[in-house]
């Protein structure tokens, strides 16, 4: 952090010299990681993969409009059934997918799940929304995959805690879900939830940190961060979060 562009560039190739493994530390920016790549660095740590990447007067692309217009849809109240299944069935991947996923170990069905809406019958018709979600995220291919496994560790944890809460799980980890939306869409997440009919609670959460939902996510936020003096009398023993952050972190990985 202290060294400057040229002092960089002469310590890195005296390191080269060597076998070892180079790390670049507090990569903040898009221009920090394009600098330490250019140079040779095996590995990051830092939050810019978390950041939108925002170039004014750029359009959205096709991939993501397409991705806002089936986020939009599960989003509404008003989507039953037949249009979720309807949604699944114009992508062939992601309707193997959802099967593929309902069918393995990781739910454990006695039966074999042959459709959509067996599927909503056996997990609910929310469970199959955000597993579509999850899946809609995961198919965006111009992404640091990084990025994606962040997402849901958010939600997860943030689904975990709210059982010891009282808070509402599922509420919890759509907003989870919804915490990264900026960095994957590109746009500011103002502009993102202007198309999204989340509700006032998630909307608050995401953009003030209002609410018990809103305060969860700053928890979360500066548990995955490391900013320990923030989640001191939050409410959870360093035990509870923790077990909740590894929880989630397998469950990432599993799904991812």
């Amino acid at each position: 952090m202290g060294c400057d562009r040229d002092t960089l560039v002469s310590d890195v190739k005296a390191l080269q010299k060597y076998n070892v493994k180079l790390l670049a530390e507090n990569v903040e920016t898009r221009e920090d990681f394009e600098l330490c790549k250019s140079l040779g660095f095996d590995y990051y740590q830092g939050y810019f993969i978390s950041r939108p990447e925002i170039i004014k007067g750029q359009a959205l692309k096709p991939s993501r409009i397409s991705l806002l217009e089936i986020l939009t849809m599960l989003e509404d109240p008003n989507c039953d059934i037949d249009v979720l299944e309807g949604l699944i069935s114009q992508d062939v991947t992601i309707s193997y997918k959802i099967l593929r996923i309902i069918n393995s170990s990781f739910f454990g069905f006695r039966r074999e799940i042959n459709s959509v809406k067996q599927a909503v019958v056996c997990l609910g018709m929310k469970a199959i929304r955000e597993w579509f979600i999850i899946l809609a995220l995961t198919s965006i291919d111009d992404k640091p995959r990084e990025l994606i496994t962040l997402t849901l560790v958010r939600a997860r944890m943030m689904q975990v805690l709210a059982k010891k809460k009282g808070l509402n799980p599922e509420t919890c980890f759509t907003t989870g879900l919804f915490s990264s939306i900026d960095a994957i869409m590109d746009r500011p997440m103002d502009e993102v939830l202007k198309e999204l009919p989340l509700s006032s609670e998630i909307g608050n959460a995401l953009m003030k940190r209002e609410g018990e939902v809103g305060k969860l996510l700053s928890l979360v936020l500066n548990y995955e961060r490391g900013n320990w003096s923030e989640v001191t009398d939050c409410g959870f023993s360093a035990e509870n979060l923790s077990n909740a952050y590894l929880e989630s972190m397998a469950w990432a990985a599993e799904v991812m």
